[in-house]
């Protein structure tokens, strides 16, 4: 059975077991390669604690843009994904949530 996420509640702990495992989009296959946490200023409130995702792929470039994100385990995720590395070898993405 598919888990639904709600993305404006969603933490890092709900990804943290995905990571090293794949996920597919209509254009390829990326692989979750971290769930971190990001630190923020103890004066800005926050609804949760801000966390990124990094994915890798191979090539073709994924543009910078919403992609629906599939996995055995989740309900399809539209994510945000911006590439922020590459070489002949594959891509690097992150999605940001704050």
């Amino acid at each position: 059975m598919s888990t639904v996420l709600d993305l404006q509640t969603v933490t890092v702990e709900s990804f943290i077991p995905l990571v090293g495992t794949e996920f597919s989009t209509e254009s390829a296959p990326l692989t979750l390669s971290e769930a971190n946490t990001l630190r923020t200023p103890p004066h800005i409130p926050q609804a949760r604690q801000p966390f990124r995702l990094t994915f890798t792929g191979a090539p073709p470039l994924l543009p910078q843009g919403v992609y629906s994100l599939a996995h055995t385990s989740l309900a399809p995720l539209d994510i945000f994904l911006v590439p922020i590395a590459g070489s002949a070898d594959g891509f690097t993405y992150e999605a940001i949530f704050n």
